[in-house]
């Protein structure tokens, strides 16, 4: 049997004619929609252009039309992705007009989608057990150590949070306590950005003295981002007291600087101005988050404070934490099927975002993959001598992937050098073009499978 790299070799040079049909096909009909949107003239594919403008054009084109789908209602939105689907492959019959749309809807559910605001801006809504050292000039001063849950709340109002909160001394005497609940609003758009509604009520317990308006702190303010994952989380807010005798403005600015799934490293600064005293606060950290599996992860965050500027007098705080119920990360076979199937889940109350399941089914991927198939058979001026030879490649390369089913790396790895070579011929995007290499090797298999039951 051939290596690898010769099939991929053989690969490349008999599909490349094919490859370079459908990706002019989809590109043009991505052009037209987009062009048709914002008035210009669409680019004409025969007229062969550069083809990273192409691919840029390609990708800004369907960015735009996500987008565009995604500011209609589900009903016109359904509407239009059948126009489109329809548009683009209607001549290669309805299962391929089936697969454009089932893509097309699980990426515009998954736009509508709110992705996850960050750890440090999300901390008002995560389950967790965490304890914070604070240190000034002369060392370590006190102690905190604070636990939260979610508690039930009428999901359309939003969610909420209670908590817990034990001090102490640098001789870890109690000197005191407080109690508080978080509330954080339904995340919805507004436009390109993602908003939240936050607040707070917390009751400090002194351990001597007359409980007072003044031991109630009072919080509302927001948190706002741009519609896409790790952007900048801009938060804002007001705090007060029960006895209305003290006024601050807090903003912060947090943004992800680190993520590949389980470990992520937020970088942010904050600042607080209280308005009787006229002082102004200021501070700056990182917190690094490491997923554990199944919805828990550890956290470790490192602060450093002025309380007032105009008399600098540095603190610093380590904390350590622990959470539970959070999303877990979807593996790379459950990412893929999110791509042709996507479900928002109804309640918000998990980070304060909305989560993504992913339905585990291969009929859209099945469905794909004869899709590929309708499209490969009607490019007829491929030539059937050269159709065949492909198709036997093909047939050759599901063989040593499905193969390697027991050794799951070696498996990927074939299927990322295959992808590699598919994108650079069609002008695919790395995902997109690993998808089709997966659905014609799934469709491969399948016939073999066919044909053994059959004999």
């Amino acid at each position: 049997m051939a290596t690898t790299l010769e099939q991929l070799a053989l690969m490349q040079q008999q599909m490349q004619e094919l490859q370079t049909q459908i990706a002019l096909l989809q590109k043009q009909a991505l052009l037209e929609t987009a062009a048709q949107a914002s008035n210009v003239k669409p680019v004409d594919a025969n007229k062969q252009p550069d083809n990273n403008l192409i691919q840029n054009s390609d990708n800004e084109a369907h960015q735009l039309l996500v987008k565009q789908l995604s500011n209609l209602d589900d009903y016109d939105a359904k509407l239009a992705i059948k126009q489109h689907a329809e548009k683009e492959v209607g001549r290669y019959g309805v299962q391929a007009v089936a697969a454009v749309e089932a893509s097309l809807s699980a990426e515009f559910e998954q736009y509508k989608t709110i992705p996850a605001f960050d750890n440090v801006a999300g901390v008002f809504a995560q389950n967790s057990i965490n304890t914070t050292a604070t240190f000034n000039r002369d060392g370590y001063v006190a102690q905190n150590t604070q636990i939260q849950q979610q508690v039930p709340f009428p999901e359309k109002a939003g969610a909420i949070w209670a908590n817990a909160n034990l001090v102490q001394d640098e001789n870890f005497n109690l000197t005191g306590g407080s109690a508080g609940v978080n509330y954080v609003g339904v995340p919805f758009r507004a436009g390109d950005l993602d908003v939240v509604a936050v607040g707070n009520a917390t009751a400090s317990l002194p351990t001597e003295g007359e409980f007072k308006g003044e031991n109630v702190s009072l919080l509302a303010g927001g948190i706002v981002k741009a519609h896409e994952k790790d952007s900048a989380n801009y938060t804002a807010a007001v705090i007060t007291n029960a006895a209305l005798n003290d006024l601050s403005v807090y903003g912060r600015v947090s943004k992800p600087l680190y993520n590949d799934g389980k470990t992520v490293v937020t970088g942010y600064t904050e600042g607080a101005y209280n308005i009787p005293s006229e002082t102004l606060g200021a501070g700056a950290g990182v917190r690094l988050d490491q997923s554990l599996g199944k919805g828990n992860g550890v956290y470790f965050q490192a602060a450093a404070n002025v309380p007032d500027v105009s008399d600098p007098a540095l603190t610093a705080s380590l904390r350590l934490g622990y959470m539970w119920g959070g999303s877990e990360p979807k593996s790379e076979i459950e990412q893929r099927l999110s791509q042709y199937q996507v479900q928002p889940v109804v309640s918000p109350h998990q980070h304060a975002d909305t989560v993504i399941t992913y339905a585990q089914s291969n009929q859209p991927v099945a469905m794909a993959a004869r899709a590929a198939d309708t499209e490969k058979a009607a490019m007829g001026a491929v030539g059937k001598e050269n159709q065949t030879l492909e198709d036997t490649r093909i047939a050759e390369m599901s063989k040593v992937y499905f193969s390697l089913a027991d050794d799951q790396k070696s498996q990927t790895a074939y299927l990322n050098e295959a992808a590699k070579t598919f994108s650079k011929n069609s002008g695919f995007e790395l995902n997109a073009a690993k998808e089709v290499v997966l659905n014609l090797f799934e469709y491969e298999h399948e016939k073999r499978q066919d044909l053994h039951h059959t004999l």
